[in-house]
């Protein structure tokens, strides 16, 4: 079965009606592998060839055959808490938070919500107060000239003459550019496993004098529990007795203000 050609070209590829002998017979084109052939746009000392890189060394599990991986066996002395190691932690309990109550209705009950009547006395503005207020007409635009195309008529668009002596840059200017090859930096050697292999990883035996804590270490420390907060009052209604609450009709004072400045704030804006 003939393989599949293919041509690039500013990377994006493109079936090619040639055959592949064809194209490797090209001197400035290089064809990659056997049943998809990729062939590159020519340009000249730009390509990299399976020779070029023929020389740097991959790295196989040959390199990495030293290298140990901890098991199960590693952390056989490290031993999990368990039950008993927490067995003298006491656990709190609803009988601890039943001293305290919350507040219900009747706390509440001297609180008085405004009704209906508190405002009946505050007049919402209408279309009269406004009646004095004069909308703008087309009379008072009628001095503004709007730009039309006969006042940009004495602005000249610029021109490819005008440009003429500009010089694009061409291949030719660039010439004198010699771009690097594999031969340039074949001086440089690449790190393998070898350059490595003086540095000794750290393995469990290096932290077997490190003592890991238990539950043994912190059982001289005893948790707090309810009576080591009894002797906490918490405040009732009797210690906010003396705090005196806004009555309607101080509430209704400051709330006309508020009410008849927002009123006329949102008629004036309609009306505009």
């Amino acid at each position: 079965m003939p393989a599949t050609v293919f041509w690039t070209y500013k990377g994006t590829n493109f079936p090619s009606i040639a055959s592949k002998e064809a194209l490797e017979a090209l001197p400035d084109f290089e064809i990659c592998d056997d049943d998809i052939a990729v062939v590159s746009f020519p340009i000249r000392q730009a390509m990299w060839f399976m020779d070029d890189i023929a020389h740097h060394q991959l790295l196989t599990s040959d390199d990495f055959a030293h290298h140990r991986l901890p098991t199960s066996d590693d952390f056989a002395h490290h031993q999990l808490p368990t039950s008993d190691d927490i067995a003298h932690h006491q656990l709190l309990t609803s009988d601890d938070f039943a001293h305290q109550q919350l507040p219900t209705s009747d706390d509440f009950a001297h609180h008085q919500l405004p009704t209906s009547d508190d405002f009946a006395h505050h007049k919402l503005p209408t279309s009269d107060d406004f009646a004095h207020h004069q909308l703008p007409t087309s009379d008072d635009f009628a001095h503004h000239k709007l730009l039309t195309s006969d006042d940009f008529a004495h602005h000249q668009l610029p021109t490819s003459d005008d440009f003429a002596h500009h010089k694009l840059l061409t291949s030719d200017d660039f010439a004198h550019h010699k771009l690097l090859t594999s031969d340039d930096v074949a001086h440089h050697k690449l790190l393998t496993s070898d350059d490595f292999a003086h540095h000794k990883l750290l393995t469990s035996d290096d932290f077997a004098h490190h003592k890991l804590l238990t539950s043994d270490d912190f059982a001289h420390h005893k948790l707090p529990t309810s009576d080591d907060f009894a002797h906490h009052q918490l405040p009732t209604s009797d210690d906010f007795a003396h705090h005196k609450l806004l009555t309607s009709e101080e509430a209704c004072e400051d709330a006309m203000v508020d009410y008849v400045w927002l009123g006329f704030h949102s008629c004036t804006r309609d009306m505009s």
